[in-house]
């Protein structure tokens, strides 16, 4: 397969992109603008050159189907071509299988040689020769099967298949650093590939900035252990120009290798200078070379790199690009019936093949294709870039003057009140994202945010236009005491963040707006209620005395629930969990690995007793007659949590 993928994640500033472009030998731009949202490239290496270069699929102009097959058949000794074609039996069930040799070690001699290579062209050249003599002997051996392949393939697509044989094609996805754009990320993050995170080295040095540096490092570790627990990371440390000395490379290392002890299995270290992570200085291009080859080493032995591909597979993906890079093709989306179709022309028929195909794309960061409902299995999208853009039209870090939206762009087309209202209350009118979205699928970009709780509807008021919850746009904290019974979900054993707190609020915000919509006589009352929202705190009303109040607590890893009225206490409880546990199976929002403790409060001597303990106690008013809780004595409380999910 010879692909793989890497992610450069990190805080804003840092210097990812400083990175990106040093690793693809461009130019050091000291006021280059910070990232919106992620961008994507594409480069192909080779150990022949030692270098990145950019690089596409466009199935148009080149088949990947004939390119593979042509490397394959020139290579290494692999099936002949008709004989690829036919391995579908055996692999029905089984869509892509590991090589049966030993995975090649990107051995010391390799890593002397690419320097050699980017050093000495002369060293490039006699390695070039002996790719192409190589070639050739096995083109024209008595055995061999050029006048089979010349028959397939023009001479261009074998000599660059021929070029080619070792190369690494390598996704590059350089995600932005503000908070703000966190909430976006889950979205993208897969459990295979490189994972790149970029720190500034000054901010570990400076006493003032140590612990919001580590804070961020240690969010970025624990997301990545809960999306890939088996990928690789490499901790890249940036302005080495400005680190005085090596006593204070060796301060750092020593800081990092304290606190990232719980990822220590995944980080990959700098051997050459005993560190567990890579100092590069992006400006004069320092540590550039070396950090270029660890991750080339990382990428070849990881398990995407490594994959043997069925050329069903293959085609199947010319069939996608086809659609992608379409002119007259519009939508940057496809429906599976319409992908269905597509797969059948190339003998996938199998619905199980079809998804599994669907899923080692999405890993390679090829397309976007996410199971956790069935609405979100049904939607492709091929564009992955697109869905990043349009995103970032509306996620904007209002602290940055690069990110900020123009107002008076918006004041001339009579949007400036809606403007105003996604800065300070993080609530869309329907008007403001048609225009961010230039009216371009508006209703398929709303039903997939909704989907993955990214935003919510927002029926509060009364009127004809629809608005929007987006909460990782709200800004403001709340710091005021709560009074109330609590229910403590305790995530200090694993990892809290606050996007799976803003998805909670979504999911509340829905749940409340469909006891609305659905008793109306009942909630009338509340039709002035304007629900208190904050970026660590939701006060939400279903119907009178029942009220979501839940703070996100940051620096102990938990979610509070506060009840004020007692007689909701079990029905709070049950709700919360649910939710709890739905975003838990959305492996793409919480991560699998996550899980939690329930505390509940005892209402007499305030002591916090486990879930399981207060149960078998029936702990009042936590476990008060459930039935009534739950059934017919309240039915017009009842939402199916299944259909709001």
């Amino acid at each position: 397969w010879n692909r793989s993928r890497l992610m450069f994640v990190g805080q804003g500033k840092a210097g990812k992109t400083a990175t990106v472009r040093s690793l693809l030998g461009q130019p050091f731009v000291a006021d280059w603008d910070s990232t919106i949202g992620a961008d994507i490239s594409e480069v192909k290496s080779t150990r022949e050159k030692g270098e990145w270069r950019k690089d596409s699929l466009n199935s148009e102009s080149d088949p990947v189907s004939s390119y593979f097959a042509a490397r394959i058949m020139l290579g290494m000794g692999k099936p002949k071509l008709h004989v690829l074609r036919e391995q579908i039996g055996s692999e029905e069930k089984k869509y892509v299988q590991k090589t049966n040799k030993t995975k090649t070690t990107y051995e010391k001699q390799d890593k002397k040689y690419v320097r050699e290579a980017r050093l000495d062209k002369n060293t490039g050249s006699s390695s070039r020769n002996k790719v192409a003599k190589d070639s050739n002997t096995m083109m024209n051996s008595p055995g061999g099967r050029k006048n089979e392949v010349v028959q397939e393939y023009d001479e261009n697509l074998l000599l660059n298949a021929r070029n080619d044989a070792d190369a690494l094609i390598l996704s590059l996805w350089d995600f932005g650093g503000q908070k703000v754009f966190y909430a976006m990320h889950h979205l993208f993050l897969t459990k295979h590939g490189v994972y790149l995170l970029v720190f500034d080295m000054r901010e570990i040095l400076n006493l003032r900035t140590r612990n919001a540096a580590m804070k961020y490092m240690s969010f970025w570790l624990s997301s990545i252990r809960l999306h890939a627990p088996l990928s690789p990371i490499l901790l890249v440390g940036t302005f080495l120009d400005r680190i005085d000395s090596e006593g204070d490379l060796r301060e750092i290392n020593n800081i990092l290798r304290e606190k990232m002890k719980s990822s220590a299995a995944q980080i990959i270290n700098c051997d050459s200078e005993d560190l567990v992570f890579f100092p590069v200085d992006n400006e004069k291009g320092f540590g550039i070379i070396e950090l270029r080859l660890k991750i080339e080493e990382v990428a070849r032995n990881g398990s995407l790199f490594n994959e043997q591909v069925s050329m069903r597979f293959i085609n199947f993906l010319d069939e996608l690009l086809s659609a992608k890079y379409r002119e007259n093709e519009q939508k940057p989306f496809l429906t599976l019936p319409v992908v269905k179709k597509m797969a059948s022309k190339v003998g996938i028929n199998n619905s199980a093949t079809l998804l599994m195909a669907l899923e080692f794309f999405h890993e390679c960061g090829m397309l976007i294709h996410l199971t956790a409902t069935q609405a979100l299995t049904n939607m492709i999208i091929l564009k992955p870039q697109w869905l990043i853009d349009a995103l970032s039209k509306v996620i904007r870090d209002v602290d940055n003057v690069q990110h900020v939206h123009d107002i008076d762009e918006f004041a001339n087309v009579g949007l400036k009140a809606d403007l105003d209202m996604v800065s300070e209350n993080a609530l869309a009118s329907r008007d403001f994202l048609e225009y961010v979205w230039d009216k371009g699928e508006v209703d398929f970009l709303l039903d997939y945010l909704k989907i993955t709780m990214f935003l919510s509807e927002w029926n509060v008021h009364k009127g004809d236009e629809s608005w929007f919850l987006i909460p990782c746009l709200l800004r403001n904290t709340y710091e005021k005491k709560i009074d109330g019974l609590k229910c403590i979900f305790d995530f200090s054993k694993g990892f809290l963040s606050s996007e799976i707190f803003h998805r909670l609020t979504c999911l509340i915000v829905s749940y409340c707006s469909e006891y609305r919509s659905k008793y109306g006589d009942v909630a009338e009352c509340l039709v002035d209620f304007n629900p208190e929202l904050y970026r660590n705190f939701a006060s939400i009303a279903c119907v009178p005395g029942f009220q979501f109040q839940l703070l996100y607590d940051s620096d102990l890893n938990r979610i509070i629930a506060f009840i004020e009225n007692k007689t909701f206490a079990a029905r709070t409880l049950h709700v919360i969990q649910a939710m709890l546990l739905k975003a838990k199976s959305d492996t793409v929002i919480m991560g699998a690995g996550t899980g939690w403790e329930i505390l509940l409060e005892n209402d007499i001597t305030s002591d916090l007793i486990g879930y399981s303990d207060a149960r078998k106690q029936l702990l009042l008013p936590w476990f008060d007659d459930v039935n009534r809780a739950f059934g017919s004595g309240n039915g017009s409380l009842n939402v199916d949590l299944n259909t709001l999910f």
